[in-house]
């Protein structure tokens, strides 16, 4: 196609298209899977912050009420989580929570005592694990084997736990 009183071409040819239509399919191949991975260490580092988020508000729900929550429901307000779905699990104790890729279950056993463990969603074989007590340890777990293990309040129990002198 000739521009009108001149010897240019006006646009592009077929050719030029062509080669940056494969410069930008090239750029996607790379990109896209390293994208998915970025996405997953989001998540996990997500999922880490909000165990943290539930010991501080089982904490604070202790101090106010003298024992534990027993479910996400009551934790919500003050975790500031904005879960996708809450609910009951399996058994009469568990309660469960959606979030940002992680699915969370809150076991209290006793009054005193509680469990919260953190699975992915999606590729749950080769992404972390994350499990909690009510002293605040996170143990991260792999395809069932303990890689990591943070936090923690060691030494510090409820005050129904707390150590009585032995009598004389």
């Amino acid at each position: 196609m000739q521009a009108r009183g001149g010897s240019q071409p006006a646009g592009f040819s077929l050719p030029e298209l062509l080669v940056v239509l494969a410069i930008l399919m090239l750029l996607a191949v790379l990109a896209i899977p390293r994208y998915g991975g970025v996405v997953e260490k989001a998540e996990e580092a997500k999922a880490k912050q909000n165990m943290h988020a539930i010991h501080t508000s089982q904490e604070a729900y202790r101090i106010s009420h003298g024992r534990y929550s027993p479910n996400f429901e009551v934790l919500q307000d003050q975790a500031g989580l904005a879960a996708e779905e809450t609910g009951a699990g399996t058994n009469p104790a568990e309660s469960l929570m959606v979030h940002r890729g992680y699915i969370f279950r809150l076991n209290r056993t006793t009054p005193t005592e509680y469990t919260v463990t953190a699975e992915p969603a999606r590729h749950r074989d080769r992404r972390p694990h994350y499990r909690m007590n009510q002293r605040g340890q996170i143990i991260t777990l792999i395809a069932g084997q303990v890689v990591g293990e943070e936090g923690g309040e060691a030494g510090i129990t409820p005050p129904d736990e707390e150590e009585q002198p032995p009598n004389p």
